[in-house]
């Protein structure tokens, strides 16, 4: 129910005239009671925490992104900072790892942060003082990692640039295609017999983990098969032109060094005589026995006579720039 005298207390004031022109707002009686104010059970709370840091939004506050993330050249990313690495044991417990970040740029000039692991040392080593074993620390293992972390470190500003790595099998083809190629039809024969036996071997195997040591047990491997001297030494030569080309396409970082190859065996070549020579060409007829009197009368090899054409012959003069 409304109190009485509020009713007419309102009838006994004028009513305000309305400008349409400038709306101004309806006065409220001041015996209106008003509202009841709510209590906040809050503000104590509220008063005791402490206001939470805001990260300025600025390029340097940027979340870093995961391992072996990436970003372009220029861009303001704060994730290359002074490291120190971390040394701990392997899961059995016998060897003591480390591992640190390395920044590089790939081949299309985009950074990237990898994550390297190296071996640093048995837990238990020698101890040359007082004889025996010991156990190294983590403090020891740790300065075992400190050259790695250092080098990093000092490349910071600028990072090294990514190694580029390929299988074997996949550069053979390379070499095959590009360099191979462009040798004579015979010396390509006798290079791909050798790759098949290379690839055989090598095939799935990084080109920068391939060293002497791999070389070697080849060697040694096909002269228990009964491989000839002659053969290994194409073997090796084989392997010494991959890697020269290896080597300027920035696969590999240095050329192997020459192995331990077998003695060729010097043998007494054996010639014919006039005579042999003589019966060898009555023997023959047509084709043939201008090809043995052209070998016997020019000493020219095989493949020099086969590929030999009429325009080749001026007058009595031979001229010899192909083979076949």
């Amino acid at each position: 129910m409304i109190d009485n005298a509020f009713i007419s207390q309102i009838e006994t004031q004028p009513v305000p005239i309305l400008n349409t022109s400038e709306p101004s707002p309806i006065p409220v009686p001041s015996s209106v009671p008003s509202p009841a104010k709510k209590r906040n059970f809050f503000s104590k709370f509220k008063a005791k925490t402490k206001p939470s840091r805001r990260v300025a939004e600025s390029p340097a506050a940027i979340v870093s992104p995961a391992i072996d993330s990436m970003a372009q050249i220029g861009e303001s990313v704060a994730r290359r900072r002074f490291q120190k690495g971390s040394a701990y044991k392997n899961k059995a417990g016998t060897l003591w790892l480390g591992s640190y970040s390395e920044y590089v740029i790939d081949k299309h000039g985009v950074e990237k942060r990898i994550r390297k692991q190296v071996t640093l040392s048995p837990v238990r080593v020698k101890d040359m003082d007082k004889g025996g074993y010991r156990i190294m620390g983590e403090r020891e293992a740790q300065r075992k990692l400190q050259p790695y972390v250092d080098r990093v470190n000092a490349s910071i500003a600028s990072p090294a640039i990514e190694r580029k790595s390929i299988t074997f099998e996949e550069f053979a083809e390379i070499w095959k295609r590009d360099y191979l190629s462009l040798s004579k039809p015979s010396t390509q024969a006798g290079f791909r017999s050798t790759l098949k036996r290379l690839i055989a071997t090598l095939g799935t195997k990084d080109m920068r983990a391939i060293d002497a040591g791999d070389i070697q047990r080849i060697i040694a491997d096909r002269m228990a098969e009964g491989l000839g001297p002659k053969s290994i030494r194409n073997l090796w030569a084989t392997v010494n032109l991959i890697w020269q080309a290896a080597l300027d396409q920035k696969y590999v970082d240095a050329l192997l060094p020459k192995p331990k190859l077998p003695r060729r065996k010097r043998v007494q070549p054996r010639c014919f005589r006039l005579q042999e020579i003589g019966k060898i060409i009555a023997a023959s007829v047509g084709e043939e026995r201008l090809f043995y009197w052209l070998a016997a009368e020019t000493g020219l090899r095989a493949g020099e006579i086969a590929g030999l054409r009429l325009t080749d012959v001026d007058g009595e003069s031979l001229k010899v720039d192909r083979s076949v």
